[in-house]
């Protein structure tokens, strides 16, 4: 029973459109590429060792990029949850706290795993002398789950649930800028997921980021760099504050769950009911279709709103990335 239990939970895994993976290739590249800036120079050297000899051999979902190890190793962890050596990672990569509750504590909702756990064990691995060739891959494995897992907990739609996947399940229009897009169903190899794009997640990883980033005529290494430099820009002081006094995993995944609540749900033009017990859900099928009669839309003043929590959420998940990258190797 378990084998066919976990030969579903792959299945369903391969077929969500992989747009649904938090920050998309951008946000977790500029997370990476802040963190990186702020790293002590015993950090980075340790960083560079330790990435260097893992070799990066899963199906990538970004493209390559040439703007440094960190920045391409921040999604690896998205490439991994898809294979069967890393299906038990893919709860690491939210935590599911009910719409209807403003706060919470790491005992409730992360039965299975969750983002919090994820990072709290993982720099507890990253923290531990290596025993051994094993224990240095593990430790490899470790800091690549760090660089993907604090950018995962600082966007507000991985961090709520109203039985909708974190909004992966509410399909929207966007007309914003550039984009006018009408829901269709998502399909994979044949097969349906219940899922619409764009949907309210999309929105957050990848419709409104890339507008902010100047994306929407595709991405490359230059606009990144830009991307990343108006930020730490904007955010100078904030960073320099967060990398000093960082604060929790679980006070940072809780101030992105009332940005999900003020600004993910309750900013939308149609009100999106309340679901008060939520179940975990493993694919959008019968929700979506639900949800679809609302014609929910992200428009310009609903992303407008959103820019500049999408982009401080950015600058605080790399501050806080360095510092715990920081701490690991104090001078």
């Amino acid at each position: 029973m378990r084998s066919i239990r976990l030969s579903l939970f792959l299945f369903l895994v391969v077929c969500l459109p992989r747009i649904s993976y938090a920050w998309g290739c951008t946000g977790h590249q500029t997370v990476a590429l802040i963190a990186l800036h702020q790293l002590q120079p015993s950090t980075r050297a340790h960083v560079a060792a330790l990435l260097r000899t893992y070799p990066y051999t899963l199906k990538r979902s970004c493209s390559p990029t040439a703007t440094g190890q960190m920045s391409t190793y921040s999604t690896w962890a998205d490439d991994a949850r898809t294979t069967s050596a890393f299906s038990s990672t893919a709860e690491w990569h939210f935590w599911d706290i009910p719409r209807t509750q403003a706060t919470a504590t790491e005992a409730e909702f992360c039965d299975s795993g969750c983002v919090v756990k994820a990072i709290e064990e993982q720099l507890a691995i990253l923290k531990q002398p290596p025993p051994g060739a094993a224990g240095k891959k593990t430790q490899k494995e470790a800091l690549i789950f760090l660089i993907h897992l604090v950018g995962d907990a600082h966007q507000p739609l991985h961090i709520v649930d109203n039985g909708d996947r974190g909004g992966n399940c509410l399909p929207v229009k966007y007309t914003a800028a550039h984009h006018n897009l009408k829901p269709s169903e998502t399909r994979k190899n044949g097969v349906g997921t219940g899922s619409y794009t764009p949907n309210l997640h999309e929105a957050w990883d990848k419709l409104i980021l890339g507008e902010s980033a100047g994306y929407t005529g595709g991405a490359n290494d230059t606009k990144l760099k830009a991307f990343v430099s108006s930020i730490e820009s904007e955010y100078a002081d904030p960073i320099a504050s967060l990398v000093s006094t960082p604060g929790t995993p679980e006070e940072w995944a809780l101030e992105s769950h009332g940005l999900a609540l003020a600004n993910g749900y309750s900013a939308l033009s149609v009100n999106v009911p309340q679901i008060a017990h939520p179940q975990h859900l493993d694919s959008c099928l019968g929700v979506s279709s639900g949800l679809l009669p609302l014609n929910e839309t992200v428009d310009v003043p609903y992303s407008e709103q959103a820019t500049p929590v999408i982009r401080e959420q950015l600058a605080r998940g790399g501050a806080r990335l360095a510092a715990l990258l920081n701490s690991v190797w104090t001078q």
